[in-house]
């Protein structure tokens, strides 16, 4: 998916936020809340049915500290949880489909998930991925 596939929101109601909300729930499109990436993986081999929330980085995954995962993953996280706090019906998705976190790079030709975040926010780094600690 590129960046261009990607509806970007700033509010949380209007037009657009009514477009978004639609495109969770099919799962025929891409909603971008900062760095996190929206999307209900249906309609494909291997699809869930869950809405995935992948929380982007802008660094390259050997240049990654503990802490600058960390950071990114709460400001992802903070950002959702603003949209979900302006409108229930984005929680109401995320509680009738389930939701999958993870934290990923965006290396211009495709996606690589580091880690999967659980409902706790514990971080499971795929291997090979942990982050250096400072």
């Amino acid at each position: 998916m590129t960046k261009g596939d990607i509806l970007p929101l700033h509010q949380y109601t209007g037009p657009a936020w009514e477009a978004a909300l639609q495109l969770i729930e099919s799962g025929k499109g891409t909603v971008g809340i900062g760095t996190v990436h929206i999307q209900r993986w249906v309609g494909w081999p291997g699809a869930d049915g869950a809405v995935h929330l992948q929380v982007f980085t802008g660094r390259e995954p050997k240049s990654l500290t503990l802490q600058t995962a960390s950071t990114e993953i709460s400001a992802g996280v903070e950002a959702v949880a603003a949209a979900k706090a302006a409108d229930r019906r984005l929680g109401e998705l995320f509680s009738r489909y389930g939701v999958v976190w993870e934290y990923c790079y965006d290396y211009g030709m495709g996606t690589i998930r580091l880690a999967v975040i659980d409902h706790k926010g514990r971080t499971t780094w795929e291997p090979g991925f942990r982050p250096v600690p400072v």
